[in-house]
């Protein structure tokens, strides 16, 4: 097992200092990639849910509709 590779940390499991700071990296690689993308674009995309508007940045009506329903689930 290669410590400091993301594959240790989420295939190993491995959750020291070298494996969890590798695994961090790559997300926000991820969030990163996924934020300069236009998701209006992506016709891919489920519009209208929490994760794509979490993980995609997207601010489209029926995304930010179905955050605010999600935070109101969370907090009541």
């Amino acid at each position: 097992m290669n410590h400091g590779a993301r594959h240790a940390y989420d295939v190993h499991g491995c959750r020291c200092v070298l494996c969890v700071g590798a695994w961090n990296e790559r997300q926000r690689e991820l969030r990163t990639r996924r934020a300069a993308g236009r998701p209006e674009d992506n016709p891919g995309l489920n519009h209208g849910t929490k994760s794509t508007y979490v993980n995609h940045g997207c601010r489209c009506e029926a995304r930010k509709t179905a955050q605010a329903e999600a935070n109101r689930r969370r907090y009541a």
